[in-house]
């Protein structure tokens, strides 16, 4: 592909078969923990690849980096502009399909492990029509959970099962042979420990900055399902004490009427409180392909070092965060958003 900041850019069917290779102005690219990433690009009317077989809705895209980021693939889809001079592409990563698809009314899973919901989900919708979407590997341990679906869409739903057991999943590029496929993965974790030897340091290789976010709960309240509200619709509580005291009471509550076993209306529970407790440390970073953090050393989900804010002694930092999200920019600069990683 050239030099280390070269891009390829590879244009497929729906079916995965190869329809061009071209090359446009890619203006970004990102990848996103547990949800979905996006690119955008552009193509002049003279480039004769501009066209509109070429730039469908629906066609895959796969970009190769020759500066040691991962493969970003994806499908093309609305919306699409028109200019005076060309058209304007948005690209979303795979896990774009899961949100085309729509569970049947009525499917229940009793006492199933989180990973095993997410591949049967994509199994059965494969049954009906292919997703596109063909499921690889999943953790099959973890705590059980009993839910239900009626008509709701896969994209949230994995989603949530990931929020709520501290899983992660990923619908991620295969390339081979010329063709395009998708591959699903459900982790116990994604990612690895990498902050012995991966630093993100200030004026070194990265600009860091820090918003600290809400809202602060230390007490959740969760209503499952029932027909009344009365005896017999379960319910779950978590408190946090620690919290309470540093930051005040500050309660949460919310109905879970998918939810028909108090064990996994309690992990719920648990789930939310570890994640409002105390505040979301937000990191945004401007990060160099530069030792010790080169942008083949890290990926989404992987967990880093990161040194910031020593001018101040009081709001210094000097411990392990984990991205969370990456975007790679047309001037070979990422834009991080990672989290204070407590393991």
């Amino acid at each position: 592909m050239g030099s280390s900041n070269a891009v390829q850019c590879l244009i497929f069917d729906r079916y995965g078969a190869l329809l061009a290779e071209v090359e446009p102005e890619i203006e970004y690219a990102y990848w996103r923990l547990n949800n979905v990433g996006r690119a955008k690009f552009s193509l002049p009317y003279a480039d004769p690849k501009c066209t509109q077989d070429n730039l469908r809705p629906g066609n895959r895209l796969l970009l190769r980096f020759g500066n040691g980021l991962p493969d970003w693939g994806g499908v093309i889809d609305l919306p699409r502009r028109r200019t005076s001079a060309g058209v304007t592409v948005q690209a979303y990563t795979g896990e774009w399909l899961l949100g085309w698809r729509y569970t049947v009314k009525g499917r229940y899973f009793s006492s199933a492990a989180p990973g095993y919901i997410f591949d049967t989900l994509i199994s059965e919708e494969n049954v009906e029509y292919p997703t596109g979407i063909i499921p690889y590997s999943y953790y099959g341990a973890g705590t059980a959970r009993t839910i239900e679906y009626h008509y709701h869409q896969l994209l949230k739903r994995c989603r949530d099962l990931a929020r709520l057991t501290g899983n992660d999943f990923q619908i991620a590029p295969h390339y081979e042979d010329g063709a395009l496929i998708f591959r699903s993965y459900w982790y116990e974790r994604r990612g690895a420990d990498l902050s012995g030897q991966v630093q993100l340091i200030e004026d070194v290789n990265a600009d860091i900055v820090l918003d600290e976010q809400g809202p602060i709960v230390n007490r959740v309240l969760l209503a499952g399902s029932g027909s009344t509200w009365g005896s017999e619709r379960i319910d779950a509580m978590a408190e946090d004490a620690a919290s309470w005291a540093e930051y005040g009471y500050r309660e949460w509550a919310s109905v879970q009427g998918g939810v028909e076993q108090q064990a996994t209306l309690d992990a719920n529970a648990e789930a939310l409180l570890a994640e409002m407790a105390y505040p979301r440390d937000r990191f945004s970073i401007y990060a160099l392909d530069k030792a010790p953090a080169t942008f083949a050393a890290y990926g989404v989900g992987d967990i880093v070092g990161a040194q910031a804010f020593f001018k101040s002694r009081e709001f210094c930092y000097d411990g392990a965060v984990r991205v969370v999200a990456r975007e790679w920019t047309s001037w070979n600069v990422c834009r991080l958003e990672v989290e204070v990683w407590r393991s």
